[in-house]
Formats: C-alpha cells, sequence, structure tokens
C-alpha cells in the first residue's frame, strides 16, 4: 500500500490482537482489513483453500465491498455475540455460502425459521388493478420462493416447509396473488428437489379442492339467499298488485258516484273541494 492510500484511512487492523494481523482482505473498494489466518482458515472452507495453494501470501482480494463483507462476515466471527439480524439473514447466508462458513449457514438457518424472520409474497400491482381484482402484497425479508429455492438447494426440510406451508396460507387468503406469484418465478421451480417440488404441488391441489368446496358451498348458499330474495319480492308484488286492484276500484266507485251526481246536478260535494289558490298578483 502507497502513502497516499495510507493517508486516506483505507485499512483496518482494528481486530484484536492487532500486532497479530498476519493476512489482508483487500476488497472490492480497495480497503484493506488486517485478520488472523488461523480466524479464517478455521472458519472459511474458501479460504483454506486459496492460501493452501498460495501459503507465501500475505494479501487476499475480495469480491466484496467493505461495508458488505465486514459487518456481514468478519465481525461474526470475531464475536460471538453479534446477533444476526433478520433483514439481514438473507446477505450473511449468501456470503457464508460462497465462503464455505456452514457455522455461519446453521446460524443464518435458525434466523430463517424464528418467529422474527417473515416471509414475503408480492404481485404485479398493475396487472390486478387492470383486473380488477384488489391483491395486496405481503412484505417480509425475503420472498417465499427465494427461500423456498434457498432451503431446497441445501436440503433445509424444516425451512421447506415452512415456505411450503406459507404459500398454502397465501393460497387459502391470498388466491390470486398467489398463483401469479408461482407463475412469475416459475423458472426457480426446476431447481428445487424432486420431493420438495411433488410436496409443494401436492399440497397445492389439496388447497385447491378445499378451495373450490368452499366456493361451492359459499355458491349454494348465495344461490339459497337469491331464491329467498326471489320469493320474498314475489310475495311483495302480489301484495303491491292487490292494493292496486282495490285502489282502482275504489277509484272507479268514486268516478261512478261523481257522475251521477253530476247528472242529478248534486253539488254539495264540490263544498268539500279545497278552494284553489289565486295566483299573484
Amino acid at each position: 500500500m502507497d502513502a497516499q492510500q495510507a493517508a486516506a484511512g483505507l485499512q483496518d487492523f482494528s481486530y484484536a490482537p492487532e500486532e497479530e494481523c498476519d493476512l489482508v482482505l483487500r476488497t472490492a473498494d480497495l480497503k484493506r482489513i488486517g485478520v488472523h489466518r488461523l480466524i479464517v482458515l478455521r472458519t472459511c472452507g474458501v479460504f483454506k483453500e486459496l492460501l493452501a495453494a498460495c501459503a507465501d501470501e500475505t494479501e487476499v482480494a475480495v469480491a466484496e465491498r467493505y461495508d458488505e463483507i465486514k459487518p456481514l462476515l468478519l465481525d461474526i466471527f470475531y464475536d460471538r455475540s453479534v446477533a444476526i439480524k433478520p433483514k439481514t439473514a438473507v446477505e450473511v447466508f449468501c456470503l457464508a455460502d460462497k465462503y464455505e462458513a456452514p457455522s455461519l449457514m446453521q446460524a443464518c438457518r435458525a434466523v430463517f425459521l424464528s418467529d422474527a424472520f417473515k416471509l414475503g409474497i408480492t404481485g404485479d400491482a398493475l396487472k390486478f388493478a387492470m383486473a380488477g381484482v384488489r391483491q395486496e402484497s405481503v412484505q417480509g425479508h425475503a420472498s417465499w420462493i427465494d427461500m423456498l429455492s434457498l432451503a431446497s438447494k441445501h436440503k433445509y426440510d424444516d425451512l421447506v416447509k415452512r415456505c411450503v406451508a406459507f404459500f398454502l396460507q397465501q393460497c387459502q387468503e391470498r388466491p390470486s396473488l398467489a398463483l401469479e406469484s408461482l407463475v412469475r418465478d416459475r423458472a426457480l421451480l426446476p431447481a428445487l428437489a424432486q420431493s420438495h417440488l411433488e410436496g409443494m404441488l401436492l399440497g397445492l391441489a389439496r388447497s385447491t379442492l378445499a378451495l373450490d368446496s368452499k366456493t361451492q358451498e359459499d355458491l349454494q348458499v348465495a344461490r339459497k339467499q337469491l331464491q329467498e330474495s326471489q320469493a320474498e319480492a314475489e310475495l311483495l308484488k302480489k301484495k303491491l298488485d292487490a292494493k292496486h286492484s282495490s285502489y282502482m276500484k275504489l277509484l272507479g266507485k268514486h268516478n261512478r258516484l261523481l257522475d251521477k251526481c253530476d247528472k242529478h246536478q248534486v253539488t254539495w260535494h264540490k263544498d268539500l273541494e279545497p278552494p284553489q289558490k289565486k295566483g299573484k298578483k
């Protein structure tokens, strides 16, 4: 490292004991992190293979930036009290997977299975709006199908079950959103283990049958309510027709009575009529 880089502060030798750091990781943004060879060899298989091939190397380049590899990987290696947060668990897992750190991957797996880690499902809001369907996305720390793909790849059956259960729940609560999500991300399905894919499709079929059964029940109830409403409307129509018929008969009698009064020059009934109002001048 030249004097200009040192003056710019592009190095970090904060891991104690600092004076015993015997390996430097050079990040993508040209920052240098001092680490202990024993620590990274013990935790990361990639570094073990790399340093075995280049035993005399004291500096190794990594593809990540400083603000990625330090907080999401190295800090956790050096400080066991650093908790993996749900919002960064996927990033930590991807780094741990890349650098072959199985203990860290298992720690992330525990976070994925915790209640604090939320699965999400999103859809095309414009497409739903155009179809006249109202479906709200479920926000989470990661997409359910991305986590399903991750779990299937690493044979995390417990995480697969959680993802499938989440999807089937959405099939019941938000069927349009669940189907749209599955169709949109169908490219991920071939990567799933056959047993996991079969289990998900079987669960989907059962959920669809249950939903169809519920729909048929709701349809029967709606038909019954419609029939009852039609019967009530018919009864009301008959009552109105009867009242209208009675009114017309009464009106006919009234008109005939008026005709007889006019014929016999009887005018007393006209005195009962209210006087007409005179127009304003």
